[in-house]
């Protein structure tokens, strides 16, 4: 199984592909863990604000989940450094 994260890298780094790779994980955006790993993929490519958003956003739906928050919000932080 492919991971987000390494569609997600290949779809920053290769824009031609951008559009074909998003459109199909767009339901997504209401998965809390899928906008945690997004905004670890964009931590990582240096795109922290971007990334501040997507742990700011998925950390309402990881707790309505009963999913665990702490590492969004350690995350988070240390983005915004």
């Amino acid at each position: 199984m492919l991971s987000f994260t390494a569609c997600n890298i290949e779809c920053v780094r290769h824009e031609a592909y951008t559009v074909h790779a998003w459109i199909p994980v767009r339901p997504s955006l209401q998965n809390g863990a899928y906008l945690k790993e997004r905004a670890a993929v964009k931590e990582r490519l240096g795109l922290t604000f971007d990334a501040i958003l997507d742990y700011s956003a998925s950390i309402p739906l990881l707790r309505e989940a009963g999913l665990p928050t702490a590492e969004a919000v350690f995350n988070r932080g240390y983005c915004q450094r």
